[in-house]
């Protein structure tokens, strides 16, 4: 991905002048959200060890928009919901008795 090329090329040209760790914050094809997706990371991981042997410190927080508060956000909602559902059933079958 042309995207991938792009962060390890940068992160080369910051080894080259001198960078001893950098810090990768991968990007979701087509939409350039933030990722955690391990098959994006281990890519442009191969493209910067290819060319240099600089400490790679890979994000794993998926950023605001990304795909982990999101998934963070649907279990939530779904606990919410489960637990909504259990207590009128609760009610309901307190008065149905």
């Amino acid at each position: 991905m042309a995207e991938h090329k792009v962060i390890a090329e940068d992160v080369v040209r910051c080894w080259e002048a001198g960078a001893s760790i950098a810090a990768i914050h991968a990007r979701r094809p087509g939409d350039d959200g933030a990722t955690c997706n391990p098959a994006i990371y281990s890519h442009i991981n191969e493209l910067i060890r290819e060319r240099c042997d600089i400490i790679i410190n890979n994000s794993t927080g998926g950023g605001i928009s990304g795909e982990l508060p999101a998934q963070r956000f649907y279990e939530q909602e779904k606990q919410l919901a489960e637990a909504l559902t259990n207590s009128v059933k609760k009610i309901l079958d307190a008065t149905d008795g």
